[in-house]
This record gives C-alpha cells, sequence and structure tokens, in this order.
C-alpha cells in the first residue's frame, strides 16, 4: 500500500521493475443460447459409457459411508465433455 501525500492509502500497487501489465480488451461476447439443433453425438457417448461400466465400483471398496454419488465412469463421462484446453 502506498501513501498518498495527503496520506490516503493508493489501492493500486505500483509497478513491479521489469514487468508489463497487459492492457485490458473489450469484454468478452456472452455466450450464446444452447439450442437444440447445437447438441449432437450422444449415440456415440452412449457407446462409450456402455464401454465404461466396468469401472463404475472402482474405488467404491474405500467407501466406508457408502455415500459415493460420482463414480469413475461418470467422471471420465464428464472429463470427456469437458472442452479441451
Amino acid at each position: 500500500m502506498i501513501l498518498e501525500p495527503d496520506n490516503s492509502p493508493r489501492l493500486t500497487t505500483p509497478p513491479l521493475p521489469g514487468v508489463r501489465r497487459r492492457k485490458r480488451g473489450p469484454a468478452p461476447r456472452p455466450a450464446k443460447d444452447i439450442q437444440a439443433q447445437d447438441l449432437h453425438g450422444f449415440k456415440k457417448l452412449q457407446r462409450v459409457a456402455e464401454l465404461l461400466a466396468h469401472l463404475h465400483l472402482v474405488g467404491c471398496d474405500r467407501d466406508k459411508a457408502h455415500n459415493r454419488e460420482l463414480h469413475f465412469d461418470d467422471y471420465v463421462l464428464l472429463m470427456l465433455l469437458a472442452p479441451p484446453p
């Protein structure tokens, strides 16, 4: 925190030597609404889910409380649905 001449604190931090601040670009555009015709590929996802069904009980033996809601096969499907970085 830096004190101004009138002893009031300045909320911004001073620039670091050798570091340039990025200029802010325009605000991101809001995402468009998803329509039913935009969605496709669920039959392929169902086939993958059938292949991953044997992973459903993996790790459940360690779950002492028996309250597992996210099973490993569900987790893998969610990772497949996530957009690439």
